[in-house]
């Protein structure tokens, strides 16, 4: 079964990161979405106003925001999208302490792959 078109906003400053993700969606045969990305919160931010989103994935540190700060950030401006936050940061406190900072999920960059994409998304 094929989930239907999710309007996806990814927000990664790591051009390499940015490839991998899109490639690993790209390989899924049970989600398909529609990708814009944004390298910083400045330009997430734009992107927001100006678009209506399905789901956010977001690296958390960025140029101009750092976690716990770009999280919160995130969830004043989207109320009912759920956000899930891609980390380098691979220790259970972390990972519990965004969800509970209001992220719905938490995958670690170590565990990306297309599967664990399509069971998050």
């Amino acid at each position: 079964m094929i989930t239907s078109n999710i309007k996806t906003l990814l927000i990664e400053d790591n051009k390499t990161h940015v490839a991998l993700i899109m490639d690993l969606l790209s390989e899924s045969k049970r989600i398909k979405t529609s990708l814009e990305t944004a390298g910083s919160f400045q330009h997430a931010q734009q992107l927001i106003l100006a678009n209506k989103y399905d789901l956010i994935l977001a690296d958390l540190s960025l140029p101009d925001s750092r976690y716990h700060e770009t999280l919160r950030k995130l969830t004043r401006l989207v109320k009912e999208v759920p956000i899930v936050a891609i980390t380098s940061l691979d220790d259970q406190d972390t990972i519990h302490g965004m969800i509970k900072d209001g992220a719905e999920d938490c995958i670690p960059k170590s565990q990306l792959s297309t599967n664990l994409l399509e069971k998050t998304l």
